[in-house]
């Protein structure tokens, strides 16, 4: 295995490592007050560099490092040498190559997050309620006709919670089917309640947590008759 040329440390330290649970989410708050180290780059691999650079904003390219730097550190845990080599499939999606391995990664400005299992499948996803300003532009693209009625039911106070939780659910079930955008988010309807999936092939189950005041997650698994344990363990950065 090869050696992590830096440390994230657990806030709360999982009991076995980050093996044995049937899945692990490991997720680093952001601070913009506190300084970036941009040398980080160098620690990924050069087609991750090449994605980095592109970002036009140095916000989003520190979003992209972390994330992926949370990616790699969650591979050393799972067995999964640091400086793996991805590859992706015709859709998309990158998975580590003769290895087990299942892995998700999303991002905001504000948080990073990426979830991993050698057990199940699974799709995570990370958004943050700023994005979520005008609802009457948002839902015809990404709520079923239904939905859409269901959530004009709801308190006004209560409609932009609902949307967001809906993009997330539905953002994580994509991509642990492992087809992404491909399929239009209006034509399935993740429900209001955490297994209720219509649209889309398979049962599936939603596991939902904020991880900070305005970035809400959602990891979408393959609903069983036991479900895997969920761990999600916050991290920060040190050197």
């Amino acid at each position: 295995m090869s050696p992590v040329p830096f440390r994230f440390e657990f806030v709360t330290m999982p009991g076995r490592g980050g093996k044995g649970y049937g899945v692990i989410v490991l997720y680093h708050v952001i601070d913009p007050a506190l300084p970036f180290d941009n040398n980080l780059i160098s620690l990924l691999s050069a087609t991750e560099r090449d994605s980095a650079a592109r970002f036009q904003f140095a916000i989003d390219r520190r979003a992209y490092i972390l994330s992926h730097l949370v990616m790699r550190y969650g591979f050393t845990l799972m067995d999964v040498p640091f400086d793996a080599v991805l590859a992706k499939t015709d859709l998309g999606r990158p998975f580590v190559e003769r290895s087990s391995l299942v892995f998700s990664l999303s991002r905001t400005r504000e948080v990073v997050a990426c979830a991993f299992s050698v057990e199940t499948n699974l799709g995570l996803d990370v958004e943050t309620s700023e994005n979520f300003g005008d609802l009457a532009l948002l839902t015809p693209v990404m709520m079923t006709r239904d939905e859409r009625k269901r959530l004009q039911e709801l308190p006004d106070a209560q409609q932009k919670q609902s949307v967001l939780g809906t993009w997330t659910r539905k953002e994580a079930l994509l991509k642990a089917i492992g087809c992404g955008l491909s399929v239009a988010p209006d034509t399935f309807a993740t429900g209001w309640s955490n297994d209720h999936v219509t649209g889309l092939p398979g049962e599936w189950h939603f596991v939902e947590r904020r991880l900070s005041p305005n970035v809400h997650c959602a990891l979408a698994l393959p609903r069983r008759i036991e479900s895997p344990s969920v761990e999600f363990q916050p991290i920060y950065l040190s050197r």
